[in-house]
């Protein structure tokens, strides 16, 4: 039968694929159908979900299904875009075929566009090549990371190295401090210094900010972006030998985790080197601590007419009047309030003092 046909009903064949006597298994189709989440490219709109809907109406109106729609949530991918070549001699051309936008075959100039990868428009990338070349997670990491989800991506093998070296990086940080990461305690707050209690406030910030992005429409492009902050600032406190090692070590485990999804391979490796026990596919997802993000001091800019003068460091919760009296004790606010009356002091919790003087 046309394939069409085949793509229309196949998630209902899939529950019982070695059943000979019956097509569809009702127990197993209302156990699992419909289908939570559908992603795909927007070219399957008018050809592939429209089919699967009209065939799943005519099962349920057999009363072989209990369901009229076979899918509850939809979410259409971008296309991975790279530039092709066309020449009006030799048709459509390979990016070695082209030399200063012109063919090599035939010495005419030729036409170049931005097109979704194509064979018919010979400039598709090879995932084997990168593969072999630079591991499957180095491409899963680069796709992922490039851009939001919804929205086509074109192909940087700029971007592909940067993905190679992040993991490089990555890699490296843990299996140089893998004693230490073994060793290393947990984390307890009231035990903590200060330069491990930012680091920790940062870790518990990243799982937040990757949980909703990961939650809000697949923005995996930020979730990635928040990871690679966090593993930054774990080398820049290792470098320096400012945090202690329980925090280094909470903050790697969970960059490794929150990557498990998206580079489970290594993940694995990199879980294991960290002293984990068991495969890091049976770790559960990491889980914000409140206290964690609680902020002992805040930095507030100082206004004196409209223009930053100093900045203050108070704690974070500091009342206005004592941030009021700490902006104008400041020396620098001091400085430029010589020989001047303040007439009025407005306080932004968290953020900012402005003074106007006369």
């Amino acid at each position: 039968m046309d394939t069409f046909v085949d793509s229309s009903w196949y998630f209902l064949r899939y529950l019982n694929p070695r059943d000979e006597g019956a097509a569809i298994d009702p127990a197993a189709v209302e156990r699992w159908m419909p289908v939570d989440q559908y992603i795909g490219g927007i070219e399957h709109a008018t050809m592939h979900l429209i089919y699967c809907r009209y065939f799943t109406h005519v099962l349920h109106d057999l009363g072989l299904v209990k369901f009229e729609e076979p899918i509850a949530n939809l979410f259409c991918q971008g296309m991975v875009c790279k530039e092709a070549y066309y020449c009006q001699v030799d048709k459509w051309l390979r990016a070695d075929e082209v030399d200063d936008a012109r063919c090599k075959i035939c010495g005419r100039p030729v036409h170049a566009e931005v097109a979704k990868m194509s064979k018919s428009k010979l400039n598709v990338v090879s995932p084997d090549e990168i593969m072999e070349r630079l591991g499957a997670d180095t491409l899963r990491l680069y796709i992922l990371s490039d851009t939001p989800p919804e929205r086509d991506q074109l192909w940087s093998e700029e971007g592909l190295m940067g993905a190679h070296r992040f993991l490089n990086r990555l890699w490296s940080t843990v299996q140089d401090n893998a004693d230490m990461l073994r060793a290393a305690g947990t984390t307890e707050r009231a035990g903590l210094d200060n330069v491990s209690r930012g680091l920790r406030r940062k870790t518990h910030e990243t799982i937040r900010r990757v949980t909703d992005s990961i939650e809000d429409n697949y923005h995996f492009n930020t979730a990635i972006s928040g990871v690679m902050e966090l593993v930054a600032q774990v080398r820049e406190a290792i470098t320096g030998g400012q945090a202690q090692p329980a925090a280094v070590r909470e903050g790697l485990a969970a960059a490794v985790v929150l990557l498990s999804p998206i580079v489970p391979h290594i993940a694995e490796e990199l879980w294991q080197a960290m002293g984990g026990t068991e495969s890091i596919l049976d770790q559960q997802w990491p889980q914000v601590d409140p206290e964690a993000l609680k902020v002992a001091e805040v930095e507030i800019a100082v206004q004196v007419n409209g223009k930053v003068r100093s900045r203050i460091t108070v704690a974070a919760d500091a009342s206005e009047e004592e941030v009021r009296q700490a902006a104008l004790a400041d020396e620098r606010v001091r400085r430029y309030l010589e020989g001047k009356t303040v007439a009025h002091v407005k306080v932004v919790p968290g953020r900012l003092v402005s003074i106007s003087a006369k």
